[in-house]
């Protein structure tokens, strides 16, 4: 897997657990902590999608 498809990934599941926490799910509601994730997640794809200085 390369760093753009891992980036995709990472913004798919921040968008899911966002995504999941602005319907207001009562039976599902969002955890500081998948809230924190994805956050990471998304810092995480920003940092995948600059290419290497190398």
């Amino acid at each position: 897997m390369n760093r753009y498809e891992l980036s995709a990934y990472a913004i798919a599941v921040s968008n899911f657990l966002k995504d999941n926490a602005s319907a207001g799910n009562e039976r599902f509601p969002i955890t500081v902590n998948e809230w924190e994730l994805a956050a990471q997640l998304d810092k995480l794809a920003k940092e995948l999608r600059v290419p290497d200085k190398n």
